[in-house]
């Protein structure tokens, strides 16, 4: 079911707008920069709308705010813009990442008057004193289309054609269906050696870019199972102004069935050993109609092969990983960060509102977090591991 579309593009927007952004809440024994309590946190600024990815390095925390289309970084409270992504209505800055060198990369995509279709992606390299290096990810999907052999939805073959021929009109694409071309950048990790990592949620792939702008895939990241149920079926069942309807009762013999979504990733970072962690948002409803099936996999860049540290996540927009491989995720609709031990044992590190992305450097985590409607309104805040 393409499923994907929908929730990938219908998470950016009610972001950018705002919807239902909750009050933001600190961590238990927060206090101000002094404190030494592991759990405090302070506010860096108030001043982000869609910060879809964060970077730090060193004081400085870089920012890709989605609803500006910009980079810019934090010092001292006081956000400077560095880098600006695209003019064009219906454009977006997602990821940004910075290297040991001091160059930033960051991602950049556009989708036409629909808000639906991708026409423009790539990842620009930025340094200073040296000509930025763009990498066209739309032209590498268009010629290579990762997912392309691997197929979603149901199982060809499965029966209950009334069903089919139903999904087929409410996800507004096939039942059943090979990965289709699509590109949409969402997160950036550098790799250490001039070469940079990118989630691309159009592509349900990991992808390498060289120093150069050359595209290669790292890894295709599994199919995302899972059984039919009523909530599924009510949460896509809607009628021709979009609102909310029966599901007609010959659809029901989908019920039990099992359904492929796509992975759709949505963060990487790089790990120890050189191990890369993903997280994915998968294709299909993220909202208690589906279950919280966020999940974090673990992925060797040198065979593509890939293993599922954690699931159960609700929206998990981001990622951040400590140097001993603990790992924090941000729960979008969960409204909290979670944190996953090196064994895959999860708990709650904070309670927060609509947190979209999260990073950890030292004895720190960094949380950024969605804001209400015009400029400002979202937070980046600093907590003690």
């Amino acid at each position: 079911m393409t499923f994907r579309k929908r929730l990938v593009l219908t998470c950016a927007a009610t972001v950018a707008l705002g919807v239902a952004a909750a009050p933001m809440a600190t961590a238990k024994g927060s206090g101000d920069a002094k404190g030494k309590k592991s759990g405090f946190s302070r506010t860096l600024s108030t001043e982000v709308l869609a910060p879809f990815g964060i970077a730090v390095d060193g004081n400085t925390v870089y920012v890709a705010d989605g609803a500006t289309n910009t980079v810019s970084k934090l010092v001292k409270g006081t956000l400077t813009p560095i880098a600006s992504g695209l003019s064009a209505p219906n454009s977006e800055v997602a990821g940004v990442d910075v290297a040991d060198d001091g160059s930033i990369a960051y991602t950049t995509s556009t989708t036409d008057e629909s808000g639906f279709v991708h026409i423009a992606s790539e990842l620009v390299i930025t340094k200073a004193g040296q000509a930025d290096v763009v990498a066209d990810l739309m032209v590498y999907e268009q010629q290579t289309n990762p997912d392309g052999d691997v197929q979603y939805g149901l199982p060809p073959g499965t029966d209950c054609a009334a069903g089919r021929a139903w999904l087929d009109i409410m996800t507004g694409g096939l039942a059943s269906y090979t990965g289709i071309q699509d590109t949409h950048p969402y997160a950036v990790a550098s790799l250490g050696n001039g070469s940079w990592a990118v989630a691309d949620a159009g592509a349900n792939a990991i992808l390498e870019v060289s120093p150069t702008g050359q595209v290669s895939t790292i890894a295709v990241l599994p199919v995302q199972t899972q059984t039919i149920t009523p909530g599924l079926l009510a949460s896509v069942s809607v009628d021709q102004e979009g609102n909310p309807a029966p599901v007609p009762d010959d659809v029901n013999c989908l019920l039990g069935k099992t359904c492929g979504f796509e992975p759709v990733p949505t963060d990487v970072e790089v790990g120890p050993k050189g191990m890369l962690s993903v997280s994915t948002l998968p294709g299909g409803p993220e909202d208690p109609s589906g279950g919280a099936r966020g999940s974090v996999y673990l992925v060797n860049p040198a065979t593509g092969s890939s293993s599922r540290l954690a699931t159960g996540f609700a929206a998990a927009t981001n990622i951040g990983v400590a140097g001993d491989g603990t790992t924090y995720v941000a729960e979008l609709f969960g409204g909290k960060i979670s944190k996953v031990t090196r064994n895959g044992a999860v708990s709650t590190f904070t309670e927060v509102g609509t947190p979209l992305s999260v990073e950890v450097r030292g004895g720190y985590v960094y949380a950024a977090t969605a804001g209400i409607f015009g400029p400002g309104g979202g937070s980046v805040v600093q907590y003690r591991r």
